[in-house]
């Protein structure tokens, strides 16, 4: 009877938004889908994803192995590690904002772009894909 009651109430005129999967996706689900690159769920996976109390997710990263000029890409890079967790705490910062939040999101900024710099610079000294300092 609850859920009849739910029903009417959330599909009324005083709230005409109706259910998606979205209302249903748990914040480590929404960070992978803020990728907006769809490559990388085959590295970046994510256990238990259903929202149900008491079952806790898990997300699973599979790292780059070898250089990609050798092997392909087989895995994510540490900047894809350091995007997943800033989109995460993005997500959690809307549902519980707080200023630990922000601090978190500024330095995972600042570590994105520590690595976007080393890049960078090794494109620029072209040793970039290869094992060379």
């Amino acid at each position: 009877m609850k859920a009849i009651y739910w029903l009417r109430k959330f599909f009324s005129k005083r709230n005409p938004v109706k259910p998606t999967p979205e209302h249903k996706k748990r914040h480590v689900e929404k960070a992978l889908d803020m990728m907006g690159r769809p490559e990388l769920a085959k590295f970046i996976t994510i256990d238990y994803p259903v929202n149900k109390k008491g079952i806790c997710p898990r997300v699973i990263f599979t790292i780059q192995s070898n250089n990609v000029s050798e092997v392909g890409v087989n895995g994510c890079q540490v900047e894809d590690m350091i995007e997943y967790t800033r989109n995460l705490v993005k997500c959690l910062n809307s549902s519980f904002p707080c200023d630990e939040n922000r601090q978190t999101l500024q330095h995972l900024d600042g570590a994105l772009q520590w690595q976007i710099n080393r890049t960078n610079d090794r494109k620029h000294r072209k040793v970039e894909g290869k094992n060379k300092k």
